[in-house]
């Protein structure tokens, strides 16, 4: 049985019997410690070409096949907690922890990459058969058909606070200035800023499928950017007040990630949500789309969420829900106590609507609609 097929049948079961998600979020599936989760504390996930889910996480990097997680560990490593986890085209699976150091799972086991020390943490880049790291005295660029380092441009004056890449060049920021190395030519370009705002203090970088956007977390300035060939300039205004402690776009959906709840916007920056932000409760790290349709949200404090569907919702209700029967706008539910309950999906209402005398569960319910009569 696959992933989704076991979550599904997961998912059916809670539906039919049990009302308890509050209605402002999408009905969803907890996969903590309690189920083979090394820790609670997610940083990044990413699904692979075979379809496996990759976790990377305060204990390190796990391997998930919809039934038991698999765990990867190098007695070399500085530090185990990373996160930007990436395929290349030899199918290896890279991570990298928040010392700065990287890490591949090569036939079922994790190696280190040989490198150069690095400044910190900071973003390394996977872009066609180049592998871009950042160490204290430039960007090296590795062959990865043999990971070997076959060049390195080293920083004019100061080095970058924050890097990415897109799916042609890698990019890399100072305080002042933001550049970008061609992978074609391996050529340093300085982007212009179209907005001489000073936004470059305190900035964060992700991708769409095209360009790198920029975001800050300076109070003054709720803006994303849209960086391109020559210069970057602002997209779409998202208004956040809580700190985003990541960034993501999946599913053509712009993803801000805070500690409390992730907010989701269209590519035209129209919000989704009412502007609310989903999972308000938890501090969200991570999201992922997976080719099934199902979305995955990293926690910092409760693991994995699973969402089948972004629009389902379930309902806070006492009631013990035995039978779900719909008609047009209302739904009506048969109980274990005898109970027949007409809920509202859209004003969230529960009435009773017949209970028998015996309370013996409602084991069976149709509804006539040619003759209006419910059946139970």
């Amino acid at each position: 049985m696959t992933v989704q097929k076991k979550y599904f049948l997961l998912i059916l079961c809670y539906q039919l019997f049990s009302f308890i998600i509050e209605a402002q979020n999408p009905f969803s599936i907890n996969i903590s410690i309690q189920n083979g989760l090394p820790t609670n504390e997610v940083y990044n996930i990413f699904q692979d070409t075979k379809g496996y889910i990759w976790i990377a996480h305060n204990e390190g990097l796990s391997r998930y096949d919809g039934y038991a997680f698999t765990n990867f560990k190098n007695k070399s490593q500085t530090s185990k907690a990373g996160t930007s986890i990436q395929e290349d085209k030899m199918g290896r699976i890279w991570y990298q922890n928040f010392d700065g150091y990287l890490y591949y799972v090569y036939q079922d086991s994790l190696h280190s990459l040989k490198q150069n020390i690095p400044p910190g943490f900071l973003n390394y880049g996977i872009v066609n058969n180049h592998l871009y790291v950042v160490q204290t005295k430039g960007i090296d660029i590795y062959d990865l058909t043999n990971l070997k380092l076959f060049k390195t441009i080293g920083f004019d004056k100061v080095g970058p606070t924050v890097s990415y890449y897109t799916k042609e060049n890698f990019f890399y920021c100072t305080k002042n200035e933001i550049f970008k190395i061609n992978d074609k030519n391996l050529q340093v370009q300085k982007i212009e800023a179209s907005n001489k705002s000073n936004i470059l203090a305190s900035i964060y970088l992700f991708s769409n499928s095209k360009n790198l956007i920029l975001y800050s977390n300076n109070a003054l300035d709720k803006y994303c950017y849209t960086i391109n060939d020559s210069n970057y300039y602002a997209c779409f205004y998202h208004g956040v007040e809580n700190f985003i402690q990541a960034a993501q776009y999946t599913d053509g959906k712009y993803w801000l990630c805070t500690s409390q709840g992730v907010y989701a916007y269209t590519e035209k920056g129209e919000a989704l949500n009412n502007n609310k932000a989903f999972f308000n409760n938890m501090s969200i790290s991570s999201v992922l789309k997976d080719r099934e349709g199902n979305y995955w949200f990293g926690t910092l404090n409760q693991g994995l969420i699973f969402v089948q569907d972004m629009t389902s919702k379930l309902v806070k209700s006492d009631y013990k829900i035995k039978k779900i029967k719909s008609k047009k706008d209302k739904t009506f539910l048969g109980t274990e106590n005898g109970e027949i309950i007409v809920f509202n999906p859209i004003s969230n209402e529960m009435d009773i609507l017949f209970k028998n005398e015996t309370n013996k569960s409602v084991d069976f319910l149709e509804f006539d609609s040619k003759k209006n009569i419910m059946f139970y």
